[in-house]
């Protein structure tokens, strides 16, 4: 057999440097990691495309001699490039991806990818390790879904949030607005949009029409609020219709729910509890 070809069951790994393999995602079939050559890894490729200036990569490794299984490995990282001045946006978004995962056991906790001292604007991102000692039976494809899964995240369509609110509940809007846009999300509040001489009802207007995620804050005061309930109308017709908005509810206070939003989970800030803006966060990337 040509060394530079590896066949396992029906599908052939084509060597590239010497002990490295490469085959494409699509066929993978149900090879299991213990059927990889000793001291041999294979870089899966024709993965989920990135963003620009990202990139993936995906690898399965055997470490060990023939028929020990104490080496078993997949190794999946997601890097970018680009100036510091966006790093945090693009780190925030990676986070984004992967803390969801890693929340639910999906995958290890994530170590990060320094820059290069010689590079400082190439190599930040994030990686994992899968660790599949003593598993050679394991199937690779359903090994890495999780990783996949990281992957597409990465990529999910640009959320935009609007913001809707009560002047007396300004503080908590800010807060919040704050927090959700340090993930990366590009989020509508009055006042950081509305500048003096624009048209108040054109901009609102304009907000909600683009806007993929309406967060609106529930308080004693809001909810008393004619334009309030004109504003979650208008969300929830554009939702019913299929128009791509979606209401997420904060409840700031003790109030009165509206009727409208009786059957839709909200999330809780009354305390002003942690795991409340995580599950906000949590709603606009995963739906």
């Amino acid at each position: 057999m040509d060394e530079r070809v590896f066949v396992a069951g029906e599908i052939t790994y084509r060597q590239v440097p010497p002990g490295v393999y490469q085959i494409p995602l699509s066929l993978l079939g149900s090879l299991r990691i213990g059927q990889l050559l000793p001291h041999s890894s294979v870089d899966i490729i024709e993965l989920p495309p990135p963003p620009p200036d990202y990139e993936f990569s995906l690898s399965v490794t055997n470490g060990g001699d023939e028929a020990d299984d104490r080496y078993l490995n997949i190794f999946g990282t997601a890097s970018f490039s680009g100036s510091q001045e966006n790093r945090r946006i693009k780190m925030a978004r990676i986070r984004r991806a992967y803390l969801p995962l890693v929340e639910r056991g999906e995958l290890p906790e994530a170590f990060v990818l320094p820059a290069t001292k010689t590079k400082p604007d190439i190599g930040d991102g994030a990686s994992f390790t899968i660790d599949l000692a003593g598993c050679p039976e394991a199937i690779i494809r359903d090994q890495i879904q999780p990783i996949l899964q990281f992957f597409r995240r990465i990529n999910v369509t640009d959320r935009r949030v609007f913001v809707c609110h009560a002047t007396e509940d300004k503080p908590s809007a800010r807060r919040i607005a704050a927090y959700v846009r340090q993930t990366g999300v590009d989020v509508w509040l009055d006042e950081w949009e509305i500048k003096v001489g624009d048209s108040i009802v054109e901009k609102i207007n304009s907000g909600i029409s683009s806007a993929t995620h309406l967060l609106l804050l529930l308080s004693a005061t809001s909810v008393q609020k004619s334009w309030v309930r004109r504003e979650l109308s208008s969300a929830l017709m554009r939702q019913l219709s299929g128009n791509s908005v979606r209401v997420l509810p904060v409840l700031l206070d003790a109030c009165e729910v509206p009727t409208l939003l009786s059957d839709i989970r909200y999330a809780d800030l009354r305390n002003h509890d942690d795991a409340a803006y995580e599950q906000i966060v949590h709603a606009i990337f995963d739906a």
